[in-house]
């Protein structure tokens, strides 16, 4: 197969990054933005030469001269104990990984604040820098004690505070530290399970996660990172199993069945996805985010009707209006409604979408015979949009070869693009396929050679010329070795997969050439590749499992002129 192709549509992306819900947060060992220097009445009573020393930290915080201002503030310390110093000089240590000294500045903080968390968290996290555990422990659990104790919230926030240790060795076993008085507390063995995660121990992390489950089944956050644990160990039914059942026992926990939704988009069950989030929007009517993947969701599975109605109410969101105004154009676009669509795609205001919609816009006016008109949008579009004029060209030449356009034409196009510019792989590319469709092989190889001179790991060129070598039954070894260079740079590619077991079969190889096609087919439905196995089954007598290849293909595409050809040169009936 000469063009390699994805699997996931650019909706499956967009509603995956709709239904991706994070948290960051902020980084203890980064210095903050400057705080205001001293409050009046403490700068009245200051010595001068404290006043400097501030003065000088602080704009040395600012303008980055770290070892400047560190050794500022620490001169503060030795006078006089002043928490805003000791923070500044602990948070600026720390990030210079001068651990020595930030524990002489965290200790100073912690004398004057000896309450202050945040004091003991830079304390623990300098004592686990410097290999003492046990006083790093001591520190977080005096922590968890001044602010509330080892609930979910104050856990999590130990375990987030030491996520980007670098140790992992020495945060795991402080964690499980933590947890040896806590096997009770499902927050706990949640914690745990959520750093072992975080190191990939996945079989580990599942058994803590089990135990925190077993102590509060109700608890969504266990039942979740449960099953990202599961599909990280390749178990993606048995996750999306729990969290089918887990659902079903609490069915208004709307962070469960967000999980859930987000697992069957993940594993391209679209129409089960859509129930789940027509759910999530009756529970959660008012939340703007929710009615924005079900609108996704509505328009991939083709449900123009409810996805118009949702994209109609979406514009009157600010933050979502360009998203609704092109997603509606789809629809309408969908629906055989072509003059609404040409106009809502117009309407696309520049910025994200806007190049796409405006090229949607030229197809549908050159499908409905303004040819002309549309080359002249993508013209005026390329004069607009210098940095993608690129991408232009190849969707007008895409255009230019779906309205069935001579090959001068299009090869104008391409000779025009090529001079705006040279030596772009991705056109020189886009041409040589062309080219070889129009069976034009020696300038097709030209430009394949051309690409792989200024790129010799070009998977797709690589793979385009072994295949065509091979399609046309010549140059067999070197079309092999084309092939397994582009194979070797992307083993699970389906396309490479298709030509490696093609070449395979034109050398005779038919059982290796079974073994490459069918796993080329798991990756991805495609009647070329159908059309490849059913061909090399049909050769070995396997004749009722290729009729069942073909027959498969068919039901999925009933017109494909792949298998329709295939079936028609071996003489077989349907």
């Amino acid at each position: 197969m000469r063009i390699s192709q994805l699997a996931v549509t650019p909706l499956l992306v967009l509603l995956l990054g709709a239904c991706q819900t994070s948290r960051v947060q902020p980084d203890a060992s980064t210095p903050q933005p400057s705080l205001p220097i001293l409050a009046g009445e403490l700068r009245q009573t200051m010595e001068r030469d404290l006043l400097y020393h501030y003065l000088v930290g602080e704009i040395g915080a600012r303008d980055g001269q770290l070892k400047t201002a560190l050794s500022h503030y620490m001169l503060i310390l030795q006078e006089k104990a002043e928490p805003y110093a000791a923070e500044r000089a602990t948070r600026i240590a720390l990030h210079l990984k001068d651990y020595q000294m930030g524990l002489q500045a965290v200790r100073g903080w912690l004398d004057v604040a000896p309450a202050d968390p945040l004091a003991h968290q830079f304390a623990a996290i300098l004592h686990l820098r410097t290999g003492q555990m046990a006083q790093a422990q001591t520190q977080f659990e005096t922590l968890l004690a001044l602010i509330g104790g080892a609930d979910q919230h104050n856990l999590l926030l130990v375990a987030d505070a030491l996520k980007k240790e670098p140790d992992k060795t020495v945060v795991l076993q402080l964690m499980r530290n933590m947890r040896l008085d806590q096997q009770q507390n499902p927050y706990a063995h949640y914690a745990v399970g959520l750093v072992e995660a975080n190191q990939k121990l996945y079989d580990i992390a599942e058994q803590s996660l089990r135990r925190a489950i077993t102590l509060k089944a109700n608890w969504p956050l266990p039942h979740i990172l449960l099953s990202q644990v599961l599909s990280a160990q390749g178990k993606r039914q048995q996750a999306l199993e729990h969290l089918r059942n887990s659902v079903q026992t609490h069915p208004d926990d709307s962070a469960l069945r967000h999980a859930y939704a987000r697992q069957l988009i993940e594993t391209e069950q679209f129409a089960e996805a859509l129930l789940e989030f027509r759910q999530l929007r009756e529970q959660n009517p008012e939340a703007t985010e929710i009615s924005y993947a079900l609108a996704i969701l509505a328009t991939q599975e083709a449900s123009w009707e409810e996805a118009r109605s949702l994209w109609q109410a979406l514009r009157g969101e600010s933050e979502f209006y360009r998203d609704a105004t092109y997603f509606l154009a789809r629809v309408e676009e969908s629906t055989g409604n072509t003059a609404l669509a040409i106009g809502l795609y117009h309407s696309v205001a520049p910025g994200e979408r806007h190049i796409d919609a405006m090229i949607r816009a030229s197809y549908l006016l050159a499908e409905t015979d303004r040819l002309p008109q549309a080359r002249r949008q993508l013209r005026q579009l390329r004069s607009t949009h210098p940095k993608e004029a690129v991408d232009i060209y190849l969707a007008e030449a895409q255009m230019l070869i779906e309205q069935a356009q001579d090959a001068k034409t299009v090869l104008a196009l391409y000779t025009q693009a090529l001079k705006d510019f040279p030596e772009n792989n991705a056109l020189q590319y886009s041409r040589g396929l062309y080219l070889a469709d129009q069976a034009q092989y020696e300038p097709m190889e030209a430009d394949f050679l051309a690409v792989l001179s200024r790129d010799n790991q070009h998977a797709e060129t690589l793979n385009a010329l072994g295949y065509t070598l091979a399609d046309r039954n010549v140059r067999l070894p070197e079309a092999l070795q084309y092939i397994q260079r582009a194979l070797a740079l992307r083993p699970e590619d389906p396309a490479i997969l298709d030509s490696m077991g093609w070449i395979q079969y034109r050398m005779g190889n038919l059982v290796q050439a079974v073994a490459y096609l069918r796993r080329a087919l798991a990756h991805t439905p495609d009647e070329e590749i159908a059309a490849h196995l059913g061909e090399v089954l049909w050769v070995q007598g396997q004749y009722a499992e290729a009729r069942k290849v073909w027959e498969k293909a068919l039901e999925r595409k009933p017109d494909s002129e792949q298998v329709k050809a295939t079936l028609q040169r071996l003489g077989v009936s349907r």
